[in-house]
């Protein structure tokens, strides 16, 4: 089955919403997506419904953030729920949303009173204009609008009003030496943070969760832990070894294939299946894109999936 198994919506970093997600999934000749929007399913519903519409299979997923500090561990975990029941994991992800909604108020806040407040647009930093940011627009009933936030959104919008480093207008990438020392600046000295802590939960914890709710756990881009290097992979085996076994023992159940868009990804991905069936290790292998929508640097949809081969 075409699959492509990793993908973000407006509900949380992502460009596009839900339903126009599936439509171009439908164009793209897709049998099967999923949405996977960071520690939110608040989008799930819709995007079930209009894949159902374009008769594709819609799997509700989710990205859950967590930290297993024993292997240097500080990514994400996805987890499917093909059958559709995700009640746990939709209560857990609840808790992390609105306590990303709490933080996004407090850097808003600490922006406007303390770090930014000589600035002549600092009385701008409200959360209604992060929303028209967002949106392109505001209204009552965007502002209830159950987004899931993070610190690229939050630098994004300070960069649309020319208050910190980058082209102004433009929205933050992960990778952006600009972003990467605004966050140096201001999060690892605590300029903004302070008293709001980043307390992620636990990789086991997370997994057992899903699991309880019938769900199937992966392991995504697991590349990233190593800067996406086949070199730094290959020299670090015998540690990511003992994080795959350990991922076996608690109950992940695949790794995925990734689109790392750079060109070294197809070695990337093929390393992971020839040392998964070298182990014994049983991992299904899923197909993500981490498509993050129009106008996105991640606007991958398209460019790439895989014939997974179902959740049984």
């Amino acid at each position: 089955m075409i699959a492509n198994l990793h993908l973000h919506s407006v509900f949380s970093d992502g460009t596009q919403w839900p339903e126009e997600i599936a439509a171009r999934a439908k164009r793209a000749g897709y049998q099967m997506v999923a949405l996977t929007d960071h520690d939110t399913m608040q989008g799930t519903a819709d995007f079930s419904r209009a894949c159902a519409h374009h008769g594709i299979k819609g799997v509700p997923g989710v990205e859950i953030d967590c930290i297993a500090s024993e292997f240097s561990f500080d990514k994400e975990m996805l987890g499917y729920f093909p059958k559709g029941k995700h009640i746990k994991t939709t209560e857990f992800t609840e808790r992390l949303r609105v306590g990303r909604m709490r933080k996004i108020n407090h850097y808003l806040e600490r922006a406007r009173e303390v770090v930014f407040k000589a600035h002549p647009r600092a009385p701008e930093l409200t959360y209604a204009e992060l929303v028209k940011f967002k949106l392109g627009f505001t209204s009552e009933q965007a502002l209830q609008i159950p987004f899931s936030w993070n610190k690229s959104n939050f630098y994004s919008f300070l960069r649309s009003k020319s208050i910190t480093g980058g082209p102004c207008g433009q929205k933050a990438e992960p990778g952006d030496d600009a972003y990467q020392s605004f966050k140096k600046k201001y999060f690892t000295t605590g300029l903004l943070d302070e008293p709001v802590h980043d307390d992620k939960p636990g990789l086991d914890e997370v997994v057992s969760i899903i699991v309880k709710d019938g769900g199937f756990p992966v392991l995504p881009h697991y590349g990233h832990l190593y800067n996406d290097d086949i070199d730094s992979i290959k020299k670090n085996e015998e540690r990511l070894v003992m994080f795959l076994r350990h991922c076996q023992d608690i109950g992940v159940r695949g790794v995925e294939q990734y689109y790392y868009n750079n060109p070294s990804y197809g070695a990337i991905n093929d390393y992971i299946v020839k040392l998964c069936k070298k182990l014994g290790l049983p991992f299904k292998f899923t197909f993500g894109s981490d498509c993050h929508g129009r106008g996105h640097d991640n606007c991958t949809l398209e460019l790439f999936s895989g014939d997974f081969q179902g959740f049984a």
